[in-house]
């Protein structure tokens, strides 16, 4: 198992990274010392087991990270200011939820106009 290689090609190791970022920034506000590397505990399920004996088996990983929650406060006062607007956010086409969001529309038009000009199936 490669983290670097993991984190480099997956959105979801960041992800971990920016949660325990911000969990450092909550407890640095709350008033604590908090160092700047974080550990996190990765279990990888094995998947290419010769039986499954009816158990999941997994490796166990702890990965150090170095985490810098500067960005945390800045994206907290964003995220706050697009709740506070009047008006949406224009979409990006670079936002995979986005990008979901407008194929998951397409499909569900394509379903209501089949459901509302039913043919013929013989």
């Amino acid at each position: 198992f490669d983290w670097d290689d993991t984190y480099a090609k997956y959105d979801y190791a960041k992800g971990y990274q920016r949660q325990l970022e911000m969990y450092q920034w909550v407890f640095r506000r709350l008033g604590y010392k908090v160092a700047d590397e974080a550990y996190l505990l990765y279990f990888n399920g094995l998947k290419n087991l010769s039986r499954f004996d009816q158990k999941l088996s997994f490796e166990k990983h702890l990965i150090r990270l170095n985490c810098n929650d500067d960005w945390v406060e800045s994206a907290i006062i964003h995220a706050r200011s697009l709740l506070f607007r009047d008006d949406l956010p224009l979409p990006s086409n670079t936002c995979d939820r986005c990008s979901y969001l407008k194929k998951r529309y397409q499909v569900s038009q394509k379903l209501y106009q089949l459901a509302a000009d039913p043919k013929p199936l013989c």
